[in-house]
């Protein structure tokens, strides 16, 4: 009997569109680093066991984004994670994904971020589109919003524990990021992110 519930399969097979198999590789590595190679095997046997193949998806350069969708929800449940334990593997794989590509290459500054935001959400993301709503620098603010997809909760506190890094690598300072309005919880049709920092 597999750990997806039909409710489950159903939000992932209701995101369209294709990701970065980076996406998949950066988690791993994260589960890995924080919580041993067990653990890590547990989660790959748990995407076999549904039907992902995780040593084809890493050879491939996109992946189906319901793919990550589903990793993310059996990274949730094999490693009972909470809200707050989602957020911290996201931020793992962020300084992966972030460190790798960006800051060990040059300096990025908050206003390239917000300027780029989507092109960066399109480095992963085929689908969908991330765009910054409202920048207040002097208020220490940032809104923005996730539009055209759908996901499932555990993927919305994925995002939130990413930005929060990358704020954090282009500020060096403690952000925080909270999703204030949802599909999941409003019925509407935007996910949108408040991000302040210190």
């Amino acid at each position: 009997m597999g750990i997806l519930t039909e409710e489950e399969k159903k939000y992932i097979n209701k995101t369209k569109g294709t990701h970065s198999s980076r996406g998949i590789s950066d988690t791993l590595v994260a589960v890995e680093k924080l919580f041993g190679k067990e653990k890590r095997k547990e989660v790959e046997e748990a995407m076999k066991e549904e039907g992902y193949d995780i040593p084809e998806m890493e050879k491939a350069i996109t992946i189906p984004v319901n793919y990550f969708i589903a990793l993310l929800i059996l990274e949730q449940k094999i490693l009972h994670l909470d809200e707050e334990g989602m957020r911290k593997v996201a931020k793992e794989s962020a300084k992966l994904s972030f460190l790798l590509k960006f800051a060990s290459r040059f300096l990025v500054s908050l206003e390239t971020i917000v300027k780029n935001a989507n092109t960066a959400w399109r480095k992963y993301y085929n689908c969908g589109e991330l765009k910054v709503v409202e920048f207040e620098k002097e208020q220490k603010k940032i809104v923005a919003e996730v539009r055209d997809f759908w996901g499932h909760p555990t993927h919305c506190r994925h995002l939130e524990g990413y930005f929060e890094k990358i704020l954090f690598f282009v500020l060096g300072k403690k952000a925080k990021c909270r999703e204030v309005e949802c599909p999941f919880e409003d019925g509407g049709d935007v996910h949108r992110f408040l991000i302040t920092w210190e």
